[in-house]
């Protein structure tokens, strides 16, 4: 149900490099006080057909529809986190408890209820409510992505749904996260109307106890897999489908994408905003010369983004907005590749990187995570907060020597100044990356300059549909190190 649990468990992730970036970035025109009926953002969509006629789209986020930078505005969020104190911010779902009261003690043995009350203002564009049984939707069709076993889900009415946690699988210790993957959902908007995907719940509930069954995980894995093939084929009606947030999609071609205001929304009388209109751009530079150019009123990173030197060379019609928010940017490794299992091969890799290098190709926003502040600011963590515990810490500061020195402890060797694996074939790796802004994109190049510098052959994998990158997070295949955000994700909430 969960953004972690996108993964199987046989993928296994190490993060070793982690870059801070220290705000969010908004651009908005500065031009005048009043806020118009119709606000215009620039999407940079290197798919532009994809999104060109209701002809030919399929709004099924599973299968490429508008989903991810979307959420927020097509997609209601269950909960927001307050990035200045962990705390979650309730949006749809309005309160919630934990239970038994001592679960923080017995979460490793017992079940972990968790209770969440949603609001019952609010409804999808259609004019349905929005109910407890989309929130059970959009939690069932993100398990088919994951592994079991999986939380069970009773609906007590329509306005409360029960998430029943099997034990050890719902921890305390980081508190913010737990809050993220329960009350927030993992990160995901509500993004399932139960209705419109019924067929698909009914074959999830009709199949539960086998899928639940860890006893017999092939037969699990393979009912999932079977699931998984309908959800990402599915296609329902563009034109009637229906979004619970303060936006729904009106209209498609391949210059924007016009969405209007959800009048069942419970804030739509608040949000000055009638129309939103999104221009398409399928190069990057020709995105940026849209904001740049005052044709946009409105862009974040999530969206566009620019480059460094674009967003030090603003005009002064556009201003731009920091939101601290402390996540940011890492290289986690894929351990299904047999030569990064070796802890000596990974850790040669950390010493070749020049953090410092990789962050001023980010923008002056970006900056290397420091010792201690990539420490989590928990009680739970509080041990780690010492000079003597910080003094135990690797920063991985650059030193090829040493990474010469580890790779060919492990048997790996130098011949006409490229490296060379134990069994003699060039050591190759490719890095992968989901549809990465422009800052993003500039510092997996960077990366890559920096290895193939060293000797090591390096290939970027861009994937740009969402279904692609989800699929090779779930095969681990494609790729042998991804690049990707970590830590809290700035999210656009009206």
């Amino acid at each position: 149900m969960r953004k972690e649990l996108v993964l199987e468990l046989g993928i296994i992730f190490s993060i070793f490099v982690m870059l801070s970036s220290m705000s969010g970035i908004l651009i908005a025109s500065s031009a005048s006080s009043v806020f118009p009926s119709t606000l215009y953002l620039g999407w940079y969509n290197s798919n532009v057909g994809a999104f060109s006629s209701f002809a030919t789209y399929n709004p099924n986020i599973f299968a490429g529809g508008l989903g991810g930078a979307f959420y927020g505005l097509l997609y209601a969020y269950s909960a927001l986190i307050n990035v200045t104190n962990g705390q979650a911010i309730p949006v749809i779902v309005t309160s919630w408890n934990f239970s038994p009261s001592n679960w923080q003690q017995i979460w490793q043995t017992k079940p972990i209820n968790v209770t969440l009350v949603i609001r019952n203002d609010t409804g999808w564009s259609n004019g349905q409510p929005l109910t407890a049984y989309d929130l059970m939707a959009t939690c069932l069709i993100l398990d088919m992505f994951g592994a079991p076993p999986f939380p069970n889900y009773t609906v007590v009415n329509n306005y409360t749904l029960i998430e029943t946690w099997p034990n050890d699988t719902l921890s305390p210790i980081l508190f913010t996260n737990t809050l993220i993957n329960t009350v927030g959902l993992g990160e995901v908007a509500i993004i399932i109307p139960y209705q419109v995907w019924k067929p698909i719940i009914a074959q999830i509930l009709g199949n539960w106890t086998k899928i639940q069954n860890t006893s017999n995980m092939n037969l699990a894995r393979q009912i999932i897999k079977n699931i998984r093939s309908e959800i990402t084929h599915f296609r329902p009606n563009p034109t009637t489908y229906p979004y619970s947030g303060p936006f729904y999609l009106s209209q498609l071609s391949s210059n924007e994408i016009v969405l209007n205001k959800n009048p069942y929304y419970y804030n739509a009388k608040y949000i000055p905003f009638n129309q939103i209109v999104v221009y398409q751009y399928g190069q990057a530079d020709l995105a940026a010369a849209a904001i740049t150019g005052g044709q946009v009123s409105l862009d974040w990173s999530g969206l566009t983004g620019l480059s460094p030197t674009q967003l030090e060379s603003l005009p002064t019609t556009l201003e731009v907005i920091k939101i601290p928010q402390p996540f940011g940017w890492g290289l986690a490794f894929n351990l299904k590749n047999p030569w990064l299992r070796d802890y000596q091969v990974r850790a040669a890799i950390a010493y070749i990187l020049n953090r410092t290098a990789i962050a001023a190709v980010g923008g002056p926003l970006t900056a290397p995570v420091t010792i201690p502040n990539a420490i989590p600011n928990v009680s739970y963590y509080s041990f780690m907060a010492s000079p003597q515990y910080y003094s135990l810490l690797n920063p991985y500061n650059i030193n090829l020597t040493k990474a010469a020195q580890l790779l060919e402890s492990v048997g790996f060797y130098q011949k006409s100044g490229m490296w060379y694996t134990p069994n003699g074939t060039p050591f190759t790796l490719t890095i992968g990356a989901g549809a990465p802004p422009t800052q993003a994109l500039a510092m997996m190049e960077e990366v890559q300059k920096e290895l193939q510098q060293f000797g090591i052959n390096v290939q970027l994998h861009i994937y740009t549909v969402v279904s692609q990158w989800h699929q090779a997070w779930q095969n681990g295949t494609g790729y042998d190190l991804w690049f990707e955000n970590w830590g809290r994700l700035h999210m656009l909430c009206l």
